[in-house]
């Protein structure tokens, strides 16, 4: 074990069932805080494991981009999808290959998948979450563009206004 009780993340236990529980304890809209880490973009968790998931939208969930669920030690009862702000549908690829693989899927928002997990987890089943987050990536970049915009503007000197000399270093 390392620092805190974490464990080093190895293949062998990252497949092999722990005592540790996935907590998802707060979210934002770029992210999550699971088990007092902060998680940045889409996550996939598993019972006691986090992962980060590297996919920006529901079109970017496919059957590859969870290929985490193909090689567990043991199966999911289901694997819940959270669509960021509002439900949105998965692809019939993508629903087949759960289907065929003996996967349960759930599609909610994240907000209530989050729950859900946080749920069935707590109570010990076999469950996988997989998360966007709340705002879109489009929406937080636009976010980002409009805040650094509104700062520039606010630190530029209006015409006609007396200029502060600079101010030395030391």
């Amino acid at each position: 074990r390392g620092p805190r009780g974490s464990r080093h993340l190895s293949l062998s236990n990252l497949f092999e069932p722990d005592d540790t529980r996935t907590v998802v304890e707060s979210y934002n809209p770029h992210g999550f805080v699971v088990n007092g880490v902060l998680m940045q973009g889409a996550v996939i968790l598993l019972s006691n494991t986090q992962l980060v998931w590297n996919v920006r939208s529901v079109q970017d969930i496919t059957w590859e981009s969870l290929a985490v669920l193909q090689v567990l030690k043991q199966q999911p009862d289901v694997c819940i999808i959270g669509t960021g702000p509002r439900i949105e549908r998965l692809s019939e690829e993508l629903r087949k290959g759960l289907m065929l693989a003996g996967i349960g899927v759930e599609v909610m928002d994240t907000v209530n998948a989050l729950a859900t997990f946080n749920v069935l987890n707590e109570e010990g089943r076999v469950v996988v979450g997989a998360f966007l987050p709340v705002d879109p990536l489009e929406e937080q970049v636009k976010t980002l563009q409009e805040s650094v915009a509104a700062k520039a503007a606010a630190s530029t000197p209006q015409e006609g206004a007396p200029r502060e000399p600079p101010q030395e270093s030391r």
